[in-house]
């Protein structure tokens, strides 16, 4: 094979890989896809009238508490004890109150 038929070879390859590797970056990863989908929920929340810019995920318990180790399931456990707890309810309608009258509504 000559230089040129080599350069031709190479040059095709070349190209070839580079269709690939765009395809690959135009493809979203896992964490994009992820972020999209929640993203979606949360606009679809936000659209019907929801507060959605506090939310935890299991992964918040296993970082807040790395040293132990929890399942998914056993996570979504601590979070659901905590935000159906009497203490947790209370205290974001007491907020809600002294927020507002703070701003000056009539409560």
């Amino acid at each position: 094979m000559g230089y040129i038929e080599g350069w031709r070879l190479n040059a095709r390859d070349l190209e070839e890989e580079r269709n690939d590797l765009d395809y690959a970056n135009s493809q979203p990863n896992e964490n994009e896809l992820d972020y999209t989908e929640i993203q979606k929920a949360k606009d679809i929340l936000t659209k019907h009238k929801y507060y959605v810019d506090n939310l935890w995920c299991v992964d918040d318990v296993k970082r807040l508490l790395e040293d132990q180790e929890f399942t998914d399931e056993q996570a979504m456990q601590v979070l659901e004890k905590v935000f159906d707890s009497d203490r947790i309810n209370n205290e974001v309608w007491e907020s809600i109150r002294w927020i507002a009258q703070d701003m000056g509504y009539k409560v």
